[in-house]
Order: C-alpha cells, then sequence, then structure tokens
C-alpha cells in the first residue's frame, strides 16, 4: 500500500543519507583542484584513493549500489590527515607571524633561537659580502 500512496519505504531514507554522506566525505578527502573539472577530478581522486574511476564516478554521481565501511573509513582516514596537515601549516604560519613581529630575534620553525638582522642573515648566507668597519 505505501507504493500507491508515494510513501517511500523506511530502508531508502538510510541508503540516501550514506550516499550523500559518502558525497560529501569524497569532496572533503580529495578537493578539486584550480581549473580541474570533474573527468580529471575523478581521474586524481581514484589514484589518490586506489579505487577506480569508475568507482569514484558512481560514489559521485549517487550510482553505488552499495558502499563498503571500507571506503568511508579511507575517506575518514584522507580528512583526518588533511585536517593534520592544515593544523600543522597553520602552526608554521603563526610560529613565521609571530618570528616578524619579534622583530631583531626570531624563533625558527625547528624551536632554537636565532637573530635574524636583515643584513646579518644576507652575509651569513653569502647574499651580501661583508664590509670591513
Amino acid at each position: 500500500m505505501s507504493k500507491k500512496l508515494g510513501i517511500p519505504p523506511k530502508n531508502v531514507e538510510s541508503i540516501v543519507s550514506v550516499q550523500a554522506d559518502a558525497k560529501l566525505k569524497l569532496w572533503d578527502a580529495v578537493p578539486m583542484e584550480a581549473g580541474e573539472n570533474l573527468k580529471a577530478w575523478f581521474l586524481r581522486a581514484a589514484r589518490s584513493l586506489g579505487w577506480t574511476p569508475r568507482r569514484v564516478r558512481a560514489l559521485w554521481n549517487g550510482e553505488a549500489r552499495r558502499i563498503d565501511y571500507l571506503e568511508i573509513e579511507t575517506l575518514n582516514q584522507r580528512i583526518e590527515r588533511a585536517k593534520a596537515a592544515e593544523r600543522r601549516h597553520q602552526e608554521h604560519a603563526n610560529a613565521i607571524r609571530e618570528s616578524m613581529e619579534m622583530g631583531s630575534t626570531r624563533r625558527p620553525l625547528d624551536g632554537r633561537q636565532a637573530q635574524h638582522m636583515g643584513d646579518a642573515v644576507a652575509e651569513d648566507r653569502g647574499v651580501v659580502s661583508r664590509s670591513a668597519d
């Protein structure tokens, strides 16, 4: 009777939500690069995840009949690695910002103290010859 009334069975809602969740996780795990079209993105996402391009396209288009737990776990791990890399990047950016604000002394990313005085750094790197004082 539910078919006549247009009421979907209970399990349809969970399948649709899993497919939508997989699509969002796929997008977060392998973000599209600037200027990249979907066809190129399918190939790159498949290579980076170790899947076939057809499998990536099926998840993206919601055509997948089943979505394995391991596939979702792979996407979750990729997302966590991306978030960890973003946190490290932000920490490095904050360290650089702090060192620039400190002026004459700075703390490099490896935690050591170093003197940072324009010409002195250039001299140490051999960019500018040392002048006799």
